[in-house]
């Protein structure tokens, strides 16, 4: 079943991003770490036709957007003062689930993605079928988590 398999491929996404927040120190190139995130996909047997990475993996360093994947020749390395936006997707027969991390060993930065991560929880907790994020109801209850 479709449902199932999206189930599966999420449980092996959120696995993945425990090792990646392992695994990134400062002073780890950029290369490293996408050859890392690659490897951890592979390793749990996902390098079939069917199966396996989505998409190149996506490293964006600070003001970097989105999309930016090194090339084997790279010396980009992550710093204690950056903040690193892992964006990986797995698949099993096409049911592709696409997610995004970020890691700073920067205090301040910390507290950026602190409030990220809260902010998308209290998104996801409010939202559902026929509800909006924007009437003033979601509005009274963001200010007063706040």
């Amino acid at each position: 079943m479709e449902i199932d398999t999206y189930r599966t491929v999420g449980k092996i996404h959120r696995e993945i991003q425990d090792e990646i927040k392992k695994y990134v120190n400062p002073g780890t190139k950029l290369i490293d770490i996408a050859k890392f995130v690659e490897s951890q996909i592979r390793d749990r047997g996902l390098n079939q036709l069917n199966d396996g990475i989505a998409f190149p993996v996506g490293l964006s360093l600070n003001n970097v957007a989105a999309h930016y994947t090194p090339n084997n020749n790279s010396l980009e390395v992550y710093r204690a003062e950056d903040i690193l936006k892992v964006d990986f997707g797995v698949h099993i027969e096409g049911c592709i689930v696409d997610g995004a991390i970020s890691i700073t060993h920067n205090p301040e930065l910390k507290n950026l993605v602190d409030i990220s991560i809260k902010t998308t929880e209290l998104a996801i907790q409010n939202s559902g079928p026929n509800k909006s994020l924007s009437n003033a109801e979601s509005q009274s209850l963001i200010k007063s988590r706040k």
